[in-house]
């Protein structure tokens, strides 16, 4: 027969990370309770109901994260920001260390600090976003190679999960 949207989602996406899956739906939770028995009997504890007053994406916050996320500029928890730029053939981030201070003697580690943090938002803007094609970011400049290869494995690492076909090329 003919999966649901929702069993048909988790048949792409589920895998051992997931420790918890909440609907505010009684029918789904139902269908989906069914659907995890039977692929992976051992996760069907996972699945909950949720009952709270408060509508679910804003209860667990991702509300406010998809507003945020959306913009066009997006804030980092650490106080660095990014801008995010459209164009017809092209997508632009541009990373900033915002309000991050850092003494004359420490922008190096300030500025790998901020781009590692960045990396793995940049992996998650890309999917969420649904981003593809050309996507040129403008990290800020590090002046040590060691630095700007941890940064180019990091960014690697944080795309690995991302089904999208991917060239990533290091930083220059």
């Amino acid at each position: 027969g003919e999966m649901s949207r929702a069993s048909s989602l988790l048949r792409d996406i589920l895998n051992e990370s997931f420790d918890s899956l909440v609907t505010d739906d009684k029918e789904i939770h139902d269908e989906i309770r069914e659907y995890i028995k039977k692929i992976a009997p051992d996760k069907e504890k996972i699945v909950k109901l949720y009952n709270g007053k408060a509508k679910i994406f804003e209860a667990f916050g991702i509300e406010k994260q998809l507003k945020s996320l959306f913009g066009k500029s997006v804030s980092l928890p650490r106080g660095g920001y990014l801008i995010i730029e459209h164009t017809e053939a092209m997508h632009v981030i541009d990373v900033n260390s915002g309000n991050r201070k850092a003494s004359v003697q420490n922008q190096e580690q300030n500025a790998f600090e901020t781009n590692i943090e960045v990396a793995h938002e940049i992996a998650r803007i890309l999917r969420l976003r649904d981003m593809g094609g050309i996507v040129a970011i403008d990290f800020i400049d590090m002046h040590k190679k060691e630095n700007n290869h941890k940064l180019y494995e990091t960014l690697r690492e944080a795309m690995r999960s991302d089904r999208a076909k991917h060239n990533i090329i290091p930083p220059t």
